[in-house]
């Protein structure tokens, strides 16, 4: 641009023929084509780089690592045992437990949807959670004889981590 500011004044004082004027004009275009291209290159790596950062959509705690260090990972699953999975990660949201029991299919019919439980955590037995029913299972498990519970915890705190045991008192309604 400075060259281009010269020319032009020695074309207005008509010291360099036009043609010159049209080569430094082409000249800074190229110039300032070449730095658009440049920012271009650069914006594009900075987005190659921000895809290589990934983020969990939900606040919590990691369970486990289900990849490797440098192991390739894809963002689509192909579904099945054989195609690569898109989960990373195991992660637990501290503020949304639900403890799973194995119920027995005799106890079944005492057992109904919102119906309220206490959970006293293995670890803190002293400790005392409300809680309720969330889901029942649509499907026995022959060899064991029982049908698998949701207790959703109610307020949970420090004192709950995920895969810990924890005993359930089903509450009459």
């Amino acid at each position: 641009e400075l060259s281009l500011d010269r020319v032009q004044k020695l074309l207005a004082d008509k010291v360099v023929p036009p043609e010159t004027g049209d080569d430094a004009r082409l000249a800074t275009e190229a110039a300032r084509a070449a730095v658009r291209e440049a920012q271009g290159a650069r914006d594009y790596a900075a987005a190659q780089v921000e895809w290589t950062v990934i983020r969990s959509p939900i606040d919590g705690v990691i369970l486990e690592k289900l990849v490797d260090d440098n192991e390739l990972v894809t963002p689509q699953s192909f579904g099945g045992s054989r195609g690569p999975s898109t989960a990373l990660l195991a992660i637990a949201d501290p503020n949304d437990l639900q403890v799973e029991i194995d119920l027995n299919e005799s106890d079944v019919a005492k057992v109904s949807l919102d119906q309220r439980c206490r959970v006293s955590p293995e670890a803190y037995p002293d400790k005392k959670y409300g809680g309720r029913v969330a889901e029942i299972a649509p499907e026995a498990s022959r060899e064991k004889g029982t049908l698998q519970i949701k207790v959703q915890i109610e307020n949970p705190d420090r004192f709950l981590t995920p895969e810990a045991s924890a005993r359930v008192d089903f509450l009459m309604p």
